[in-house]
C-alpha cells in the first residue's frame, strides 16, 4: 500500500515546483538610474570622413550604456540557464519519486491480486474435488461428454469441408 507520507512529500514537491514556476514568470521591476535611461547618440560615419573605417560612432555615455546592457543581458542569461538547470533537476527528482511511489503501489496491488487469485483457485479446486467425490457433476461437465462433443464437432466440420470442396470441383 502507498504510505501517506509519500503523498505528502509528493504534494509538497508539487507545491514547491508551482511556487518556483510562479516566481519565474512574475515580472521583476528594477529602478534604472538616469545614466542608463539617457538618450543614445549614434552617428553614422563613412571611410572618407574623419575616421579610418565605415560604421557608427557612439558617444561615451551611449557606448557605456550599450556595454552595460550587454553585460546585464549576459548575466541574466547565465542566471536563467542555471535556474532552468536546477528546475529540471527538481522536476526529474519529482517524476522519479512519482515513479517509485507508483511502482511500489503496483507491486502491492499485484501481491494482493495474486493472493486473491490463489485463494479463488484453491476454492474452485476444492469445490470441483468435492463434486467429483460426491459424483454430483452435471453430465455436460464430464470428460466423456466433452470428448464426444469434440469428436462430433470435428466430424461435422470435416464433412462440411469435403462437401464444399466436392461442390466446387
Amino acid at each position: 500500500m502507498i504510505d501517506r507520507s509519500e503523498y505528502v512529500v509528493l504534494g509538497l514537491t508539487g507545491i514547491i515546483l508551482a511556487i518556483v514556476f510562479c516566481l519565474i514568470i512574475s515580472p521583476c521591476n528594477a529602478e534604472a538610474d538616469d545614466f542608463l535611461s539617457g538618450e543614445d547618440r549614434i552617428v553614422p560615419i563613412s571611410a572618407g570622413d574623419r575616421a579610418p573605417f565605415s560604421g557608427q560612432l557612439f558617444d561615451t555615455d551611449t557606448a557605456i550604456r550599450f556595454g552595460l546592457r550587454l553585460q546585464t543581458c549576459q548575466l541574466k542569461l547565465d542566471e536563467q540557464v542555471e535556474h532552468a538547470g536546477r528546475l529540471l533537476v527538481l522536476e526529474r527528482e519529482h517524476w522519479e519519486q512519482c515513479l517509485r511511489i507508483e511502482t511500489n503501489a503496483s507491486r502491492a496491488r499485484e501481491v494482493l491480486f495474486q493472493d486473491a487469485l490463489d485463494t479463488e483457485r484453491g476454492r474452485a479446486d476444492s469445490l470441483l474435488q468435492q463434486l467429483v467425490e460426491e459424483g454430483d457433476i452435471p453430465w455436460y461437465q464430464t470428460f466423456g461428454f466433452g470428448f464426444a462433443a469434440g469428436v462430433a464437432t470435428s466430424a461435422v466440420l470435416v464433412g462440411l469441408m469435403v462437401w464444399l470442396v466436392a461442390g466446387t470441383l
